[in-house]
């Protein structure tokens, strides 16, 4: 059972780590004042299922992210404390049957440029998959998923942003284009746009960092550092961001998991067949407040 929690929080931390419109052009950027807050309420449900079984597995997760402004730095780049709060996991997993289970609390320092591209991230978690994954990855790219265009830009135009998540383990191709210039969004008027991602990750490369940290448990390093595999992401998100306040108001998001992994001959796995391809089929959903 440990070990699949373990996989599956792997591939979640590969998403931590992200159409009617008018003439002309629009500036799309972040904007922050010193000690200003912002909260989102985050949802997200994962469905799995395991070869050879016609049972399907559900993940529910659901809580809230908080931001907070605790530094403008002179380049106009942005230093905010992201908090994650309340965040529930409901599941059916293998022998876990409808269990759940409350998250701990995090925050995370990341510093973004006005773009919302991160520039860097702080995370002093002692936890040793909250080290390899980066923890922020995990939900907070949720908010800062998308990296907005340095110029004025124009119904109907896309540009490109290559991105790192997983500690560098893993690069993030993504392709943005704006959709319209015009949506509603309750009160709010809302650039509407489009990103597509994709990312191919290494199992054994994540595997080997896991088991670098000092105070991960032995079980798991001997149990899993003979896993190998691959795991590809692709999937789309569609953003609704204000101009004016300079904020994601909202953002939706599906995403598919193709992961392809072969299992040592050791006792830990003699119930195992020697391969196996998972797919994990996700949807995202944050919300302003």
């Amino acid at each position: 059972m440990k070990r699949f929690q373990v996989m599956w929080f792997i591939m979640l931390g590969l998403l931590c780590t992200i159409s009617v419109a008018q003439a002309g052009s629009v500036n799309l950027e972040y904007k922050y004042k010193l000690s200003e807050g912002c909260k989102y309420k985050i949802t997200m449900s994962i469905t799995t299922g395991l070869p050879g079984s016609d049972r399907i597995y559900t993940a529910n997760i659901n809580g809230d992210i908080a931001e907070k402004v605790i530094g403008i730095k002179k380049d106009g780049s942005i230093e905010l404390a992201i908090m994650l709060k309340n965040m529930k996991a409901s599941y059916k997993l293998i022998q876990d049957v409808g269990n759940i289970r409350s998250i701990p609390d995090k925050t995370y320092i990341i510093t973004i440029a006005k773009s919302g591209k991160i520039v860097s991230k702080n995370n002093d978690s002692s936890s040793s998959l909250d080290k390899v994954t980066g923890g922020f990855d995990l939900m907070g790219s949720s908010i800062h998923g998308v990296v907005l265009p340095e110029e004025a830009v124009s119904v109907g135009q896309s540009w490109d942003n290559k991105s790192s998540i997983l500690n560098g383990v893993a690069e993030v191709n993504a392709k943005s284009t704006l959709l319209s210039d015009s949506e509603q969004v309750g009160d709010q008027t809302a650039a509407k746009i489009k990103n597509l991602l994709d990312a191919k990750l290494d199992i054994a490369t994540v595997l080997a960092a896991i088991e670098k940290e000092k105070d991960f448990n032995k079980y798991y390093n001997d149990a899993l550092k003979d896993i190998k595999g691959t795991i590809g992401v692709a999937g789309t998100t569609v953003y609704y961001f204000s101009p004016l306040q300079g904020k994601l108001l909202k953002s939706e998001g599906n995403y598919k998991i193709n992961s392809s992994i072969s299992f040592p001959k050791t006792k830990e796995y003699k119930q195992l067949p020697a391969s196996m391809n998972v797919t994990y089929d996700i949807t995202i959903t944050v919300t302003k407040q």
